[in-house]
C-alpha cells in the first residue's frame, strides 16, 4: 500500500514537471513564474504581445516592434518589424497587429501569409490615441485625447454606418489619477489600469465589468506587483494566465517582467 502511494505521488510530481516544461516552451523557454514577479526581458523599453499558439512573441524596443517566433522546436529571433513604431496588440484572430506611432496616432498591419503588411493609419481623426485593441465582441478600446504623457481617457469606439464616435469609459475607471496605459480583457470582463495618485510613481489597478454595464472600484494589484517603481505597459495572455507588464526606476533600468495573475484576478472578483 505503501510503495503504491509513493507510487502516485511521483506521478503526480512528473505531471507537474510535465505541465511546466510545456508552459516554459511557450515564453522564450523561461521557467514560469508564481505569484512573485520575475524579469522577462532586460532592458527592453516597454510592453509585449502573444500569438494564440504562443509561437511568436512581438514587443518594442528602442528602435521599433520586434518579434521572436517559434519553429523548429527553437526560439528564433529577436527580428525587427516596424521601425518608428511601438506598443503592439495582435488582434483576436491575430491577422491583425495595432500599433502606435509618436505623435501618437494607432496604426494597423494586416498580416499576408507569414509576413505583415506596411502598416496603414487606423482613423483619420486629430486627436491623439494610445494602446488601440480589439476584443472578441469586434470592439474597439484606446486612450483618447491624451493631456500630457501620463494622462487621457480610457474609452471604446462606437461604430455605425454614418459615423465613428469615441465613448469614454468614464467613471470609477477615468480619474485625474488614472494613467494612459490599460489592458481589456478579450472577454471585456475586466480592465488592468494603470494610475498614479497624486502624480507619484504608477501602479496597476484592476476594474471588472459589471452586469449593469458600469465598472467597479478599481483595486490595487497588490505589493507584490506594485512597487515604488513606476509599473505600466499591462499585458495578460490569451488564456488569462499570465500578466506581463513592464517596470522601470529610471529611463536607463526598463525590464518587461511577468507573474501568475489568475488566482489574484479570481480573489479580487470575489471581492467585488
Amino acid at each position: 500500500m505503501m510503495k503504491k502511494s509513493l507510487s502516485i505521488v511521483a506521478c503526480f510530481l512528473l505531471l507537474g514537471i510535465c505541465q511546466a516544461q510545456d508552459e516554459s516552451f511557450k515564453y522564450l523557454n523561461q521557467p514560469v513564474p508564481n505569484d512573485t514577479p520575475k524579469i522577462f526581458m532586460k532592458g527592453v523599453a516597454e510592453r509585449i504581445t502573444i500569438s494564440n499558439d504562443f509561437k511568436e512573441i512581438y514587443f518594442n524596443d528602442d528602435e521599433g516592434v520586434s518579434y521572436y517566433k517559434y519553429s523548429k522546436n527553437n526560439w528564433n529571433g529577436p527580428f525587427k518589424l516596424f521601425k518608428g513604431f511601438h506598443c503592439p496588440a495582435l488582434s483576436p484572430d491575430n491577422k491583425t497587429l495595432f500599433l502606435q506611432d509618436n505623435k501618437p496616432e494607432a496604426w494597423y498591419a494586416i498580416k499576408n501569409g507569414d509576413d505583415w503588411n506596411a502598416p496603414v493609419k487606423f482613423w483619420n481623426d486629430p486627436l491623439t490615441k494610445h494602446y488601440l485593441q480589439e476584443t472578441n465582441f469586434g470592439h474597439y478600446y484606446l486612450s483618447y485625447d491624451l493631456t500630457g504623457p501620463v494622462h487621457g481617457n480610457i474609452s471604446k469606439i462606437i461604430s455605425n454606418k454614418s459615423d465613428t464616435m469615441v465613448q469614454s469609459l468614464g467613471k470609477p475607471i477615468n480619474s485625474p489619477d488614472n494613467g494612459i496605459d490599460f489592458f481589456v480583457a478579450r472577454d471585456e470582463s475586466y480592465i488592468i489600469f494603470v494610475c498614479h495618485p497624486g502624480g507619484v510613481n504608477g501602479d496597476l489597478f484592476i476594474s471588472f465589468h459589471k452586469i449593469d454595464g458600469t465598472w467597479s472600484a478599481p483595486e490595487n494589484l497588490g505589493s507584490l506587483i506594485d512597487t515604488p517603481a513606476w509599473e505600466w505597459g499591462p499585458y495578460v495572455t490569451a488564456d488569462n494566465k499570465y500578466l506581463f507588464f513592464t517596470r522601470g526606476t529610471s529611463a536607463t533600468d526598463i525590464h518587461i517582467y511577468w507573474v501568475q495573475i489568475n488566482t489574484l484576478i479570481d480573489r479580487l472578483k470575489k471581492n467585488e
